[in-house]
């Protein structure tokens, strides 16, 4: 149950953000205990305290820049798909990896520089640090991220290479679904022609109730209850198919008594 909790929180748009601003409060905390030992840091990469917040104030200053045009950019982005894409391409480019590690690189960088500000305002006059010093180098790391990002964006809206993801994930869900078919022996995609012993059997049909479009089968749910019945389901419509009431759906062979679709469905 745990596992199924966590598959499911790690598919929302907020879990890589939020592990990689874990990661970077992470990374202030080691810096900050690396302070309190200056002995095993060069000297080179070391600052005082007046010119480390100097730096850390202007790193913030920046990477804020940074998140909010970053920010722009995507809901430009998304009004441009609204309006001359699908609709369902807003969920898909925000559900994008590339899109969530951006805006949670900024983020958790924003944070590793306030928190060493903070760490280093509590210092003495005297004390030298690395945390400034490590900040320029994520912000280094930040402007090229949002080069990177610029392009991303560039290629992204181009109707072409959308088509063509659309080809390709379309391509990525039917060899998926041709290798579960293929891998398990209780599926099969052929005809029920082939099955000539289930034909002479006894069968129900299973009919829609009131015309409508299939959205979906309850795959797991009907193996479930076939395994249980003993049963053989035959689908004899597919999904996005436009049914008519009282239409036979489904073929229930092997069965015993009567069956419905509420038994099905549950």
């Amino acid at each position: 149950m745990k596992k199924g909790i966590f598959k499911k929180f790690s598919k929302k748009i907020y879990f890589i953000p939020i592990l990689y601003v874990g990661i970077f409060v992470l990374i202030a905390m080691m810096f900050i205990a690396l302070d309190y030992q200056g002995e095993y840091i060069p000297g080179g990469f070391l600052t005082g305290i007046e010119l480390g917040t100097t730096i850390l104030v202007m790193v913030i200053g920046t990477m804020a820049t940074l998140r909010t045009a970053s920010f722009s950019i995507i809901m430009i982005v998304l009004t441009l798909y609204e309006n001359q894409l699908s609709p369902r391409t807003l969920q898909d480019f925000l559900e994008k990896r590339i899109t969530q590690r951006i805006i949670g690189y900024y983020v958790g960088a924003l944070v590793f520089s306030i928190i060493s500000l903070f760490e280093i305002k509590m210092g003495t006059e005297s004390a030298l640090v690395v945390t400034p010093t490590v900040s320029i180098f994520f912000l280094v790391i930040g402007i090229l991220v949002f080069i990177f990002f610029m392009h991303h964006i560039s290629k992204s809206i181009q109707s072409t290479v959308f088509i063509l993801n659309i080809v390709e994930e379309a391509d990525r869900l039917l060899s998926k679904k041709q290798k579960m078919i293929k891998d398990d022996p209780n599926i099969s995609s052929e005809s029920i022609e082939n099955f000539p012993e289930l034909i002479d059997g006894n069968s129900i049909d299973i009919s829609m109730e009131k015309s409508g479009f299939i959205k979906l089968y309850n795959e797991e749910g009907l193996f479930s209850f076939a395994c249980r019945q003993g049963l053989t389901l035959y689908f004899e419509r597919k999904v996005g198919e436009h049914i008519m009431e009282d239409v036979p759906v489904i073929k229930v062979f092997n069965y015993s008594g009567s069956l419905s679709s509420d038994e099905l469905a549950a």
